[in-house]
């Protein structure tokens, strides 16, 4: 019956607000009839009616009946028994009964309260009463028993106006001590002497005479290429040889003795040189064909074999004196003028952490690479034990020398854009914002150029606590370079 309340309520004309009305309170107005759930035009109602709205209902309650069926016949009676036991909003006992001080209720276009609502004035209207008196008298309870809280703001101003305490800080002496600060660049360690050995004529190896990694000497025999013919025709040329000195010297005895003419002797002498020309050129030939060492050193892998057609691009092997090795590096055009021909330099490799390999500068190169803007730099370091191979990567650091130089804590300079600054502790214990020239730097500690006296106090630790001209406490002091 109550799946049709909506359906009842629009024929009886009962409006419907944007809220919806309960399907209980539906009932309660199909039971009783009253004002809040009667149609318009109905006797009870007293309203008007409605234009364009259909208002073809029966008007007396013997009629209703026949109209809403078996269901509403069973709401009025439910209406009946609770206005009978005191349930129903129209009861006198009812407490959510309309109060008569309060007039006559009214259905107002857009009103949202329904059938037996309580209104504004009611007992939601008293206990907010009672809640806004209680935190009133909570706040004054609390004024009362705790006045400090007044003047904790008061308390707070006092604090702002007090001078700032003193930040403790660590403080170092600049003084003059011995600045050592190497310049360090990357550089590629070559042999002292290196070649690859290669043969001169295009022939076939007859043997090789050597083994990989092998130590040589300057002129040791390599390899051998075929040369069968050329030492034959070399023995030939020396037969011939034999045989024009033998006629140049029987001729010369001639002529001694007036027996034979010194045109003859002439032509014997011309025959001696043209043999001894070819024999010379038949030996060149012979040793064009042998590959020798043209220097002492080490000699690396072999990549040829017996019976190999070389050529002159044939690489056998490859020859490096690494007895001493040269080390190249680049620095940069601005400190072109702090290395020097002569100047110490140590190297260091990754292969060797534990190792060092002081050396000497040979030369810089006169010109500058024009893209880099960077000066090459040969220094030859001694290799006794072939730790060194060429093409190995080293750290190179070049000695410049050491002098005593005024200097500070690397973490005493305050950078700011392109300048330097240090907080100088004077004897008022306040902390002074000092410009200062920076020089050369190393681990941990920077060169003063200007701006900063010797055994000033500069502040290292704690910077970012200091003020300018505010006073700090010093709690430890400790010398530039420790």
């Amino acid at each position: 019956a109550l799946r049709t309340g909506p359906a009842v309520v629009h024929a009886l004309g009962v409006r419907r607000e944007p809220h919806a009305v309960d399907r209980e309170d539906l009932v309660t107005d199909l039971e009783t009839g009253d004002r809040a759930g009667r149609p318009f035009g109905h006797p009870g109602h007293g309203g008007e009616r409605l234009p364009g709205r259909h208002h073809s209902l029966p008007t007396e309650d013997t009629e209703r009946e026949p109209f809403l069926g078996e269901a509403g016949t069973r709401a009025a009676e439910r209406g009946e028994q609770r206005k009978r036991t005191g349930e129903h909003p129209t009861h006198p006992s009812h407490p959510l009964r309309p109060s008569a001080s309060r007039g006559p209720e009214r259905d107002t276009p857009g009103s949202d309260r329904g059938v037996g609502c309580p209104t504004a004035t009611g007992p939601t209207m008293r206990s907010l009463l009672v809640y806004l008196l209680a935190l009133a008298i909570a706040v004054v309870g609390v004024g009362i028993g705790f006045p400090e809280l007044w003047k904790e703001p008061a308390a707070a101003e006092d604090a702002l106006s007090l001078p700032p305490a003193a930040p403790p800080v660590v403080v170092a002496i600049a003084a003059r001590t011995p600045f050592v600060a190497p310049l360090i660049a990357l550089g590629t360690v070559r042999a002292n002497e290196s070649v690859a050995i290669t043969p001169n004529r295009t022939e076939h190896i007859a043997a090789l005479h050597f083994e990989d990694g092998q130590e040589v000497d300057a002129g040791a025999l390599l390899a051998e290429l075929e040369s069968d013919q050329e030492r034959a025709l070399l023995g030939e040329a020396r037969a011939l040889l034999a045989e024009r000195e033998a006629a140049h010297t029987r001729t010369t005895d001639l002529v001694e003795r007036g027996i034979s003419s010194q045109s003859d002797l002439d032509t014997t002498q011309a025959l001696l040189l043209a043999a001894r020309a070819r024999v010379g050129s038949l030996e060149a030939t012979v040793a064009d064909l042998e590959v020798r060492a043209p220097f002492a050193g080490t000699l690396g892998l072999r990549q040829v074999s017996v019976g190999t057609l070389a050529q002159p691009q044939t690489v056998l092997t490859t020859l490096d004196d690494l007895s001493i090795v040269k080390v190249d590096f680049t620095v940069p055009g601005t400190r072109i003028g702090q290395v020097a021909e002569g100047m110490d330099v140590t190297a260091f490799a990754d292969a060797w952490p534990e190792g060092t390999f002081p050396g000497r500068i040979l030369a810089v190169d006169t010109r500058l690479d024009e893209r880099a803007r960077s000066a090459r730099v040969r220094a030859a370091i001694p290799n006794p034990e072939r730790l060194l191979r060429p093409g190995m990567l080293v750290r190179v650091e070049v000695d410049r020398g050491e002098r005593s130089v005024l200097q500070v804590p690397e973490a005493a300079l305050i950078p700011a854009g392109d300048d330097q600054f240090v907080f100088v502790v004077g004897e008022d214990s306040k902390a002074v914002r000092t410009k200062v020239v920076a020089g050369r730097r190393r681990v941990g500690a920077v060169e003063i150029l200007s701006g900063l006296a010797e055994g000033a106090r500069v502040v290292v630790d704690g910077v970012v606590r200091v003020r300018p001209d505010a006073p700090v406490t010093v709690v430890a002091e400790r010398t530039s370079d420790s």
